[in-house]
């Protein structure tokens, strides 16, 4: 019994060993491995020397390779990013900032710094105790995106690949490129109840602003019944209310690839929210939005903004009419939702979805169309304005605050 537990001991030791040993291998080096491994076994089999002198090439590299490997650094490796929110089509750098925090000379390392889907390599060079190198980089910001800088890891291995040894110094930043946004003149208020609020036309069974008294019908709410009126007239009577409500702007944004001709489609109807939805907390309204079936904070224009880079396309791809399904929930205290999307979406699929928002919202339905003229239309409670660009967008905002 004792021996097999130490068996095992001594196989679990072997197999850390082992796994300790190749991990700095890569892909080709475990294949020079395997290949030199059978080219020894068959050349000690078979007694030629030409495997056995394959085998002994094959560890030789292996060993030369694990030579760049060895040693150890103690780096302070900072990353700072200038700004960190910037404008699609703006200027943004991020400085590396490295130092040498061990007490003697390091070696030249080279840095790979992952920005975006690309990667960035840094040649360090050989400092001493204390020294310190800069290097900047410049980050594309041509499209509206998180871009992810880091981590940042020093890299190690041999000419031919066999090994590579790597470190993990920062932790991931982002550099958040807004979508780009036009500064709206003016901008259609909604209502929505509120104790707060405007009074309106409409009537409701529980509000602040007592209005007058009506006969008491199945389902009215006894606390609102009028027990002096009632008795004096020998039925019940109840309070009838004015409905109060304030400004709520509802932000939805359409994620599916089919209805939008292109990508840049996709972008003007971002560009077109966010200016909007800026528009909306600048004049102190409240605001939601919603993005596919994410919802995006609106609390502040920079938590809008950070949320909107985020967006993506086919991210999720639901319908127009899955969209209002799902979003409806979310912006049902809105008074005023506004709906973008792009050209391809057929008109009766907008027409349904925005049957799923109810009658008593009014619908904004903003579509993205470059290369077209703008163009705008009424339907019942529902308006679409369809526009080239964003200056258009712009100028046919003032037209529909006006009406």
């Amino acid at each position: 019994m004792e021996g097999a537990v130490g068996l095992r001991g001594a196989l679990a030791g072997a197999r850390a060993l082992a796994v300790r040993a190749t991990g700095p291998m890569t892909p080709f080096g475990r294949s020079i491995a395997v290949l030199g491994v059978a080219a020894w076994v068959l050349g000690a089999v078979l007694g030629w020397d030409e495997l056995m002198v394959i085998a002994g090439a094959c560890l030789i590299g292996l060993l030369i390779a694990a030579l760049f490997t060895l040693g150890r650094m103690t780096l302070d490796v900072k990353t700072e990013l200038k700004p960190m929110r910037v404008v699609a089509g703006g200027k943004a750098v991020a400085d590396f900032q490295v130092r040498n925090s061990s007490t003697r000379r390091m070696l030249p390392v080279r840095l790979e710094v992952p920005i975006g889907r690309a990667i960035a390599s840094i040649s360090v060079p050989s400092l001493g105790a204390d020294g310190e190198f800069e290097e900047t980089i410049v980050i594309p910001t041509a499209r509206r995106s998180v871009v992810g800088i880091g981590p940042t890891r020093s890299v190690r291995g041999d000419a031919l690949g066999l090994m590579r040894r790597e470190v993990v110094w920062t932790d991931l930043s982002e550099l958040f490129v807004h979508p780009a946004t036009n500064r709206l003149t003016g901008l259609t208020s909604g209502w929505m109840r509120d104790l707060e609020g405007q009074p309106t036309n409409d009537r409701s069974p529980s509000d602040v602003a007592f209005h007058t008294l009506r006969e008491y019908v199945p389902g009215d709410d006894r606390r609102h019944v009028h027990w002096k009126t009632s008795a004096r007239i020998g039925k019940l009577m109840v309070r009838q209310f004015i409905d109060n409500r304030r400004s709520h702007l509802a932000l939805v944004v359409s994620t599916m690839p089919s209805d939008y001709a292109d990508a840049d489609e996709f972008e003007l109807a971002v560009s077109m929210a966010a200016s909007l939805g800026l528009r909306a907390i600048t004049e102190g309204q409240e605001a939601s939005c919603v993005a596919g079936d994410h919802g995006i904070s609106a609390h502040t224009g920079q938590a809008l903004l950070d949320g909107l880079a985020r967006v993506e396309l086919g991210a999720p791809a639901i319908s127009m009419h899955e969209l209002a399904m799902r979003a409806a929930p979310a912006v049902q205290a809105a008074s005023v939702i506004a709906l973008f999307t792009g050209s391809a979406v057929p008109m009766h699929e907008i027409q349904l979805a925005a049957q799923r928002f109810g009658i008593d919202t009014s619908l904004l339905v903003l579509r993205a169309a470059t290369g077209s003229r703008a163009t705008m239309a009424r339907v019942g409670n529902m308006r679409t304005v369809s526009v080239g660009t964003l200056d258009e967008f712009g100028r046919a905002m003032v037209t529909v605050s006006e009406q």
